[in-house]
């Protein structure tokens, strides 16, 4: 009797599904997305700036989901008591406006161990726990998109609440100026100086000589200051990244109230004549950074 020939399994490798859409064209358009998100969130009054660091809050996660066609769908928060500490927890979705169909989710807490929610009433906690569910769900569906275009991807809503409010308050209202300058002077924070033909060391802001002696922000006196042609690199990788605005004549210009909250943000002197050399050397190198990635290679 003739021995069972023994045959080796046939394997059938299974072939790598296509992508549905080329990565080239994918990074394209998120890198769109990502300036214009940049534009929206530089033209906010109260950015939230955490550890030198800036978070988007719930609207700004929402106007992300806007640029793909999404949506977060919040529902009931019902309370909950974890480990004795009471609070609410909510869930949300997120919906394709097109198709009608969930491509991510999450849930959410608001717990009243918290320290600015402990004596909160619970239509306060029900509604945090819904806006930070929101927030999470768009958060794991849009985050790539956030982080390219140098945010931090944790909701602002999800931060320790006393630090960031401190962060934030400073930042926008200094004491004595409920206008919240940056400790720019109206003229500049409303960018009234024009960056067409005349040369950017012209402006009020980009010569350091023409600014009068005050403090500067280095703990090194003897720092050097910046060259005119580093102040005019400064602008120009500024308007590069959305930092501009138009005067009254309609005229491009630097908006400084908002650079000054970015150079703030980084751990800088927020007005640029109290910048040291090494300080502008720095701004500069993070702008141009921060314009790879929010440029598409078209642009």
């Amino acid at each position: 009797m003739e021995e069972n020939s023994v045959y080796p399994l046939e394997v059938k490798e299974e072939a790598t599904p296509p992508l549905p859409r080329a990565p080239e064209v994918v990074l394209q358009e998120a890198q769109r997305a990502a300036l214009a998100l940049q534009r929206v969130v530089a033209g906010k009054k109260k950015p939230v700036i955490f550890k030198g660091e800036q978070y988007l809050e719930f609207e700004d996660w929402q106007t992300v989901g806007k640029f793909y066609g999404l949506c977060a769908r919040t529902f009931e928060a019902t309370p909950v008591e974890i480990f004795g500490v009471k609070g609410a927890k909510a869930r949300a979705e997120v919906v394709d406006l097109r198709t009608g169909q969930v491509v991510g989710g999450a849930e959410a807490y608001c717990m009243r161990d918290e320290e600015n929610w402990a004596g909160k009433p619970w239509f306060q906690l029900a509604s945090m726990a819904q806006t930070r569910a929101g927030a999470k769900a768009l958060r794991n569906v849009l985050a790539w998109v956030v982080v390219l275009a140098g945010y931090r991807p944790t909701p602002a809503e999800e931060l320790p609440p006393s630090p960031a409010q401190a962060v934030k308050a400073k930042v926008i209202a200094p004491q004595g100026n409920p206008g919240g300058s940056t400790g720019l002077s109206e003229k500049g924070a409303q960018g009234s100086s024009p960056i067409q033909d005349a040369p950017l060391g012209q402006n009020k802001y980009s010569t350091v000589q023409e600014a009068p002696a005050e403090k500067s922000a280095s703990p090194t006196p003897s720092a050097e200051r910046p060259t005119r042609e580093e102040i005019q690199n400064l602008l120009r990788l500024a308007l590069k990244n959305g930092f501009q605005t138009v005067n009254a004549e309609g005229k491009k210009c630097v908006d400084y109230h908002h650079l000054g909250q970015f150079l703030k943000g980084n751990g800088l002197p927020p007005m640029i004549r109290d910048l040291t050399r090494e300080e502008c050397r720095i701004a500069s190198l993070s702008l141009e950074a921060r314009a790879k990635t929010l440029f598409s290679p078209g642009e």
